[in-house]
């Protein structure tokens, strides 16, 4: 709340900030975009254009570093999940494998003990 209640300071460390102090800011007051935005709001209302033209730039460039962080927290947890798909597959795959060679096994007893059982009957 007294972040909210300074709206150009909020403002001005919202574009400066690097896209790993903007997730803290998130994270710490528990900020989402409508409290920027209003915060942004309250601040253009006092600027001149050339002033409130300068703050959008610093806006957009903080969007644009929020995009790179969140893109790259994206890859680095798809990253994470596809070796922990690769490991369970190659897990399951292990399992399948092994229970295929233990029936193989078992029905291949079964085929010889009928085909000795067969010729002990026969001589």
């Amino acid at each position: 709340a007294s972040l909210l209640s300074r709206p150009q300071e909020l403002c001005s460390t919202l574009a400066c900030a690097t896209a790993e102090r903007f997730v803290e800011l998130r994270r710490t007051y528990g900020l989402d975009v409508a409290d920027f935005a209003d915060a942004a709001g309250a601040a253009a209302s006092s600027l001149e254009e050339v002033q409130l033209r300068a703050q959008v730039s610093k806006l957009a460039a903080a969007i644009l570093r929020n995009h790179e962080l969140l893109g790259r927290e994206f890859e680095a947890e798809l990253g994470s999940a596809e070796a922990i798909l690769s490991s369970k597959c190659a897990e399951r795959t292990r399992e399948a494998l092994a229970k295929f060679q233990r029936e193989r096994a078992a029905y291949e007893e079964g085929q010889r003990a009928a085909l000795i059982s067969a010729h002990q009957g026969r001589t």
